[in-house]
């Protein structure tokens, strides 16, 4: 057989085999990414009530409304914190990934503000609000603010998570 043939049937093989078995390496591995963020949904006691993209001028930022039962645990918290950073830590199609966390779910509602702002003087918003975490992956800055009370009656407890 001749040096041509030989490359052609390595290419025809590459073709017929390799091709659609990274297709399907690709479609298992995007199943097993949904199937970790829907496992976040309702993670301990926390669970998620809506999420949007948000855009502030140029910046494109992440934002997730949870709402959390029984008794507010901030070690959980930050578990599910540290969770989320793993799944965006290379997405840099946001700025920033960011988290409130209301007491109940017919409190949760958007900002008037954008969400660096952390509702601003809401005050009627801020006083259910238990929790903020904000996450940027192109500089790893992640802090998390939780409230004994509320965002408005309390000081916030700042942690940087690693």
């Amino acid at each position: 057989m001749s040096e041509q043939k030989k490359k052609n049937k390595v290419t025809l093989i590459i073709y017929l085999i390799g091709i659609p078995l990274c297709v399907a390496v690709a479609y298992f591995a995007s199943l097993q990414g949904e199937k970790s963020v829907t496992e976040l949904n309702n993670y301990h006691g926390f669970s998620l009530v809506a999420s949007e993209n948000e855009t502030d001028g140029s910046l494109k930022n992440r934002v997730e409304y949870y709402t959390y039962s029984d008794s507010f645990n901030p070690s959980v918290l930050e578990e599910l914190c540290k969770k989320k950073m793993k799944l965006y830590k290379k997405n840099m199609d946001f700025n920033s990934y960011n988290m409130v966390v209301f007491s109940s779910s017919q409190y949760v509602v958007r900002s008037k503000y954008p969400i660096g702002a952390k509702y601003g003087n809401e005050l009627d918003k801020l006083k259910h609000i238990k929790a903020f975490f904000i996450y940027k992956p192109y500089n790893n800055f992640s802090e998390l603010s939780y409230y004994e009370e509320n965002a408005a009656e309390s000081i916030g407890v700042r942690k940087n998570i690693q």
